[in-house]
């Protein structure tokens, strides 16, 4: 394996490795009696996705849908996004607030990021139709929803979070968000993004981000796999002709 090729793999984790960071950043598994009391038995009915068991907790103790479960730091609402539990985010989306929805875990997380994870369409579509807002926010290891969505290889999440993340935000701040999503988009092969949003804004093509310290252009220069070598140079000529 190339020098080149190990860094790839370091600045694009495969599925196992994604998989084993976002355990890691839940805490999963971790989550005990001895530290959470009877919260833990909220988390269990959030995770195994039982929504009657959850609406009864919650009308004897209604507080609890913004508890933090430890040792993560976040809610309910986290807990049920992060184990694919449609329902009971629906319904916990209905009774939260605006300002509840935009609670975030330990790592920065809000119930959408972990929809984002998860990968389920609908479960984003609840999130953003309460509050658009959503999808700026910016975890610990500086990803909005559209680049967790890329990185874990979920094109209708990212198709659908593209659609509706603003295009003003992405371009700001040096152009960071772009720039990150674009590449994480190239990584994950999801050229349909990655062109519509160079077609209207050439210039981000050479936007460095803050995290993988490099650029479209150079992620698309290093991986030949993505086009047959016929069409390589007309995309080439295509791309810089509209610069």
């Amino acid at each position: 394996m190339t020098t080149n090729n190990r860094q790839q793999q370091q600045r694009f984790p495969g599925h196992e490795e994604r998989f084993v960071e976002a355990e890691s950043s839940q805490g999963s598994g971790a989550v005990s009696d001895e530290i959470n009391g009877p919260l833990l038995t909220l988390y269990k009915y959030a995770h195994n996705g039982d929504w009657d068991a959850i609406k009864n907790y919650l009308s004897r103790y209604p507080n609890a849908k913004k508890a933090r479960i430890k040792p993560y730091g976040g809610t309910v609402l986290h807990v049920a996004a992060f184990s694919g539990n449609l329902k009971v985010v629906e319904e916990l989306v209905k009774l939260m607030s605006v300002e509840e929805l935009e609670m975030q875990d330990n790592q920065g997380n809000t119930g959408l990021s972990s929809a984002a994870f998860v990968g389920i369409r609908k479960m984003a579509e609840c999130f953003v139709s309460k509050n658009r807002n959503l999808v700026t926010f910016v975890n610990a290891q500086k990803r909005i929803p559209l680049v967790q969505a890329c990185i874990s290889n979920c094109k209708d999440m990212a198709l659908y979070l593209y659609s509706v993340t603003p295009f003003e935000f992405l371009c700001q701040d040096n152009g960071h968000h772009g720039s990150y999503f674009l590449q994480c988009a190239i990584g994950a092969q999801m050229l349909d993004i990655v062109f519509d949003f160079l077609h209207r804004f050439p210039c981000m093509a050479t936007k460095t981000d803050d995290v993988l310290k490099s650029n479209a252009l150079i992620r698309l220069s290093t991986s030949p796999q993505i086009f047959p070598s016929a069409s390589r140079l007309a995309f080439w000529e295509q791309f810089f002709c509209s610069c």
